[in-house]
C-alpha cells in the first residue's frame, strides 16, 4: 500500500502517524527501570518521499522534545537510492538529522546500487544485509564469501552490520564466524506487541544483572 499512499498524497499523514507512534513507544520502553542501564533504540522505516519534505526536520525535532528522547535512541532506515540523489532536499535533511544525533541505517544493502560513494558522503551508522543474501549463506557456495565481503567492507568504513532475516541456527553460526555485529529475524523472535517486548527486556536485563553479580562474586 505504500506506493499507492505515495502516489495519492497520503504518505505524509501516514508517515507522521508512524513517527509519532514510534517515538511514543520508544519513550514507553525507555521509562522502565530496566532501561536505566540498558537503553532501547528504535528503528523506523521512512518513505523516501517523506524525507524530501522540507518540514521533516522540524517535525522530528518537535517529537524529540515532546517525548523527551535523546536523538541517539532513533535509527532511521533508508534506501540506497535516497542517498544517491545529489543536492536533494532528502540529502540535506539526512545531513541535518545526522548532525542532530539521529542514527541512519541502509536497509536491504546489496540489492540496489551499493555505491561506496555515499558511505563517505553521508553519516551512515549501519548497513543491514538483505535477507536474500542470508538465505544463501548456508546452501549456496558463493553466499558465505559474499556476506563476509559485505561485513568486512562495512567494518572498513567503521559501520555497524546487521544481518536481516536470520531464521536458523546454521545461519547464526555462519554469521558469527564472519564477524557480524548484530542479527535480526524469526530465529530470535517474531514481531511482538510492546507489552511483550517490555517483559522480554525485563527478563533479559535480569539475566544480565545476575551474570554480572555472579562474575563480581567469583572475582
Amino acid at each position: 500500500f505504500i506506493p499507492i499512499a505515495e502516489s495519492c498524497g497520503l504518505i505524509s499523514p501516514i508517515g507522521e502517524w508512524v513517527l509519532e507512534t514510534a517515538f511514543q513507544k520508544c519513550q514507553q520502553l525507555n521509562m522502565s527501570k530496566d532501561a536505566i542501564q540498558n537503553t532501547i533504540r528504535i528503528a523506523i522505516n521512512i518513505s523516501p518521499k517523506q524525507f524530501k519534505n522540507k518540514n521533516i526536520f522540524t517535525l522530528i525535532e518537535d517529537l524529540l522534545r515532546k517525548y523527551q528522547l535523546s536523538p541517539s535512541l532513533i535509527d532511521f532506515e533508508i534506501t540506497e537510492s535516497l542517498l544517491l540523489e545529489k543536492n536533494s532536499e532528502a540529502g540535506r535533511n539526512i545531513k541535518k538529522l545526522s548532525q542532530l544525533g539521529i542514527n541512519f541505517s541502509i536497509d536491504d544493502f546489496g540489492t540496489g546500487y551499493s555505491s561506496l560513494q555515499y558511505l563517505s558522503r553521508f553519516s551512515v551508522n549501519t548497513l543491514k544485509i538483505d535477507r536474500s543474501f542470508i538465505n544463501d549463506i548456508v546452501n549456496n557456495k558463493g553466499g558465505a564469501p559474499l556476506v563476509k565481503t559485505i561485513i568486512d567492507m562495512g567494518k572498513n568504513f567503521k559501520l555497524n552490520i546487521i544481518a536481516e532475516g536470520v531464521e536458523t541456527k546454521d545461519q547464526l553460526k555462519k554469521l558469527e564466524a564472519a564477524g557480524c555485529n548484530e542479527m535480526q529475524g524469526f530465529y530470535f523472535s517474531k514481531p511482538e506487541p510492546v507489552n511483550i517486548l517490555e517483559e522480554m527486556h525485563h527478563s533479559q536485563s535480569k539475566n544480565t544483572n545476575e551474570r554480572s553479580e555472579l562474575q563480581a562474586t567469583s572475582n
